[in-house]
């Protein structure tokens, strides 16, 4: 109301109570994970020992994402979708090793690398790898570069995380309050 009167509405509480309802979601994530993990030296090099490590793990996560049953039959406005249930597991092994094959107590190098298998139950596996050089030049400066390939695996929300839907904006060209109009 342009002249500063409240809007007065006929709407009431019981009103509003009647056609509002509560809704319940249940979303229920359980992880499970297991590993083993054997290092050591092996040998002695002109710049120290040789390292490695070896190592197994186990990953297994669920999901339950069970919406109120407002939800899953359109009942309610907005926020509907549909109830989903999943689980992702990975079964991997690794090895990694540091050659440290110079070192006079100022200058040293340093060869390091790594191997890793990925087994997933969704959607397969891959093997990725890392090598990489340590130089020490100065007692200040140190020179490092690594090459490797990695891989995103999605999460078990982005497997089971469910179809929601979303609310999207929208600007009034006509309300100045936006800045957008003439």
């Amino acid at each position: 109301d342009a002249g500063g009167n409240p809007t007065v509405t006929t709407l009431t509480q019981e009103m509003l109570d009647y056609v509002s309802l509560d809704t319940v979601d249940a979303i229920t994530e359980d992880q499970t994970t297991l590993s083993a993990n054997l290092t050591g030296v092996g040998f002695e090099l002109p710049g120290g020992e040789f390292g490695w490590s070896v190592g197994y793990s186990f990953w297994k996560q669920e999901l339950a994402n069970i919406l109120d049953s407002a939800k899953t039959i359109g009942a309610v406005t907005g926020n509907v979708g549909a109830s989903t249930v999943g689980s992702l597991t990975n079964n991997a092994a690794y090895g990694e090793f540091y050659a440290p094959v110079f070192d006079n107590g100022t200058q040293s190098v340093g060869l390091k690398g790594g191997l890793r298998y990925d087994d997933w139950d969704q959607f397969g596996s891959g093997t990725t790898y890392q090598f990489g050089i340590e130089l020490s030049l100065l007692d200040d400066l140190k020179l490092r570069t690594t090459y490797g390939t990695v891989f995103r695996a999605p999460t078990i929300n982005d497997l089971f995380g469910g179809v929601v839907d979303s609310f999207p904006t929208y600007n009034d060209p006509c309300d100045p309050a936006d800045g957008s109009a003439p």
